[in-house]
């Protein structure tokens, strides 16, 4: 709904003169079921990602689609990641496209075996395992889990993403 100084921020032609890449990035926090069963709206959201991306001379996408918690927006959230890849990669070569996935996918949303297939990255979203109403206070990106602060941790999300058929290639954690 708002685009943020996209068409006209001079961050990005400075980003490219340093050789920085640039993704745009498209959030959606809510609406998801009604998104993902639209096809009019997800044709609008490509044609408008491929035109946006061609139009700044941009590297590519970012999806962080957050707050999917049911397993049933599983495979047409797949189908559309997929749908959009293949127009991004065939109308900007070159193009990146990414998803950022959750510490933990508590309802099986990602298809992270059918995302090696055909995505460029997978960004996991190493943080949150400890949040404002948790019941006691925790390390916000722990690293390994403890008999304190439990299982849930940054090794236990990398290690279950990869098992879950992620290639180990495609994963990142951003700093």
């Amino acid at each position: 709904t708002t685009m943020h100084s996209w068409s006209n921020t001079a961050l990005i032609a400075w980003a490219h003169a340093r050789g920085v890449r640039v993704v745009l990035t498209v959030t959606l926090f809510s609406g998801h079921s009604a998104f993902l069963a639209s096809e009019s709206s997800k044709s609008n959201m490509v044609n408008e990602l491929v035109r946006l991306v061609q139009l700044r001379g941009a590297d590519g996408v970012n999806l962080d689609f957050e707050g999917m918690t049911s397993g049933s927006l599983r495979a047409p959230f797949t189908t559309f990641v997929s749908n959009l890849t293949a127009r991004m990669h065939a109308e900007v070569p070159g193009s990146e496209v990414s998803v950022d996935l959750p510490s933990v996918d508590w309802g099986g949303v990602f298809d992270v075996a059918a995302f090696s297939g055909f995505l460029d990255q997978c960004l996991l979203m190493g943080y949150d395992y400890y949040w404002s109403t948790a019941p006691y206070a925790g390390p916000v990106s722990p690293l390994r889990g403890s008999s304190t602060f439990g299982v849930y941790c940054v090794g236990r999300s990398v290690s279950n993403y990869l098992a879950a058929g992620l290639a180990p290639g495609k994963l990142l954690l951003p700093r």
